[in-house]
């Protein structure tokens, strides 16, 4: 049972993927962890090796996991010199008001900045305050019916290019804005990527409903960055850790910049007591230099701040 429980995180078919809103939570997967070690280790002591077998696999199987999604780069630091590097910056606001965000944006001087959940009503202090900082400024509205959207701010001209238009709960579209820009005489792709969350409704979260439907939006923005042969960076709150299947179409397809250079778990949600990897940034055609978390003003998510360098 306790092997069955460990390995269904990759077992699940699409059926049954809602089912991973529990099975690939940390905090189980950390209970799992306790718990197989102990019975394996009893069943040891008790010279029962048969029945240590399972639970140690299973012990070594979420160990693995583990490892697998932690940055192991501790001497990795943001370069000294600008020149030939992309500083980028994500992370979800939370709703909080441009003000929040002057200092961290003034004091890292990031070349991209990708923010989701950013207020309808703060759009034009949005706009003004990327005027003051040297920022071209595009927003999205995340649904119709939202209230919020998602924000690109780029030092470098940006085209804008066709959102990414995918279902969303109660038969809503979800939209993933997409910009261009030109780094070293090379066509980049943005995308600022707020996949669907546990729905709220009546005042409530709805524990299932999501995991569907955020497997479609990446299913849909990953087919976008296929038919692409050039450099793609993707940042925003994936709402799913990394074993989760929902987000497996857009991380089979590009890199994660924390596994490359960050160090430790990485987690970046609930900000005052983080205990998930939620909010990403994943890329092609990019070395990941380093990339730490950041905490920031009152949002519930921490930031992200990652160093690319290009590989062309």
């Amino acid at each position: 049972m306790l092997f069955i429980l460990t390995a269904l995180p990759y077992l699940l078919g699409n059926a049954l993927i809602e089912l991973e809103v529990l099975a690939a939570q940390p905090f189980l997967r950390l209970m799992l962890l306790v718990l197989a070690v102990a019975v394996a280790a009893l069943a040891i002591l008790r010279e029962e090796i048969p029945i240590a077998i399972l639970p140690g696999l299973a012990a070594l199987l979420i160990i693995g996991e583990t490892f697998s999604t932690m940055g192991t780069s501790p001497a990795a630091q943001a370069p000294p010199d600008r020149a030939g590097y992309l500083h980028i910056y994500t992370q979800n606001i939370g709703m909080e008001s441009p003000e929040e965000f002057i200092g961290i944006l003034a004091s890292g001087d990031f070349d991209i900045v990708l923010m989701q959940e950013a207020y309808v009503g703060h759009r034009k202090g949005w706009e003004v305050l990327a005027k003051q900082l040297g920022y071209h400024i595009y927003f999205q509205i995340l649904r119709r019916d939202a209230g919020m959207g998602s924000l690109v701010m780029s030092k470098t001209p940006m085209q804008t290019l066709p959102s990414v238009r995918a279902r969303s709960w109660a038969r809503q579209i979800r939209y993933f804005p997409r910009v261009r820009i030109n780094y070293e005489e090379v066509p980049v792709d943005l995308y600022t990527v707020h996949l669907e969350s546990l729905p709220l409704v009546q005042g409530g979260r709805v524990l299932f409903g999501s995991s569907k439907l955020r497997l479609q939006q990446s299913e849909i923005l990953a087919k976008e960055i296929a038919a692409t042969n050039h450099p793609v960076i993707l940042g925003g709150d994936l709402n799913s850790t990394p074993i989760y299947r929902s987000n497996r179409p857009l991380r089979d397809l590009l890199n994660d910049a924390w596994t490359e250079a960050g160090f430790g778990f990485g987690y970046t949600y609930h900000a005052s007591l983080p205990f998930a990897r939620i909010d990403a940034v994943l890329h092609k055609g990019f070395r990941t230099v380093s990339a730490e978390v950041v905490k920031v003003s009152n949002s519930d998510h921490r930031g992200l701040h990652v160093v690319l360098e290009s590989i062309r």
